[in-house]
């Protein structure tokens, strides 16, 4: 995939610091965008990117002035981008070569080697959000866009926050599994594997 081809990438949210574990995901999320998950909020410790490339950048990010996508805390880029970063709200993937430094705020910004974060990306913050469309237990996907009921995704949330497994799943929620070829961000799991 050519790097000015890309127009959407798919985020997978944890709350494990090793993007293992249960998550939620926006699936084919814009660049600027940042990936959140219920209404309600929650943390996420690690962000897996899934189709992102070499030259596109992910960022994990911290809440700041009413955006969860406020404050970049962590940021790298490859093709099987794992960030880590404690008390995040969310995460988003954008292109640097096209970053807009604000004049004051990026010339007294810190180098990358004080912070670990590129200079391009201190002070970004996203432009959109987009709500998760998976909840993952135990790799089992469920979705929880616009067509399921927002009692069920409240569930399904709580059970994610609660660090629930597959086996604590309500049968009446198990509708709602992806399944085969149903099931959302694989395809760019296995281009990058």
């Amino acid at each position: 995939m050519a790097a000015g081809s890309v127009s959407a990438v798919t985020i997978r949210n944890f709350r494990t610091a090793t993007c293992k574990g249960n998550y939620f995901q926006c699936t084919g999320i814009k660049s600027w965008t940042c990936c959140v998950g219920s209404a309600k909020g929650g943390t996420v410790t690690s962000s897996l990117f899934l189709g992102l490339p070499i030259a596109f950048y992910g960022a994990i990010c911290k809440a700041k002035g009413g955006s969860n996508c406020g404050e970049v805390k962590n940021a790298g880029s490859d093709l099987h981008l794992c960030l880590g970063g404690a008390n995040c709200k969310g995460s988003m993937w954008l292109n640097c070569k096209r970053c807009r430094k604000r004049d004051e705020e990026f010339a007294n910004a810190t180098s990358v080697a004080e912070s670990g974060i590129p200079q391009e990306l201190i002070g970004a913050s996203s432009r959109s959000s987009a709500r998760a469309d998976v909840i993952a237990f135990e790799n089992h996907q469920f979705k929880c866009d616009d067509s399921v009921p927002t009692e069920a995704k409240e569930k399904l949330f709580s059970l994610l926050e609660a660090d629930a497994g597959y086996d604590d799943i309500l049968e009446e929620l198990k509708q709602y599994e992806l399944k085969g070829k149903d099931r959302r961000g694989d395809e760019d799991w296995e281009a990058v594997m």
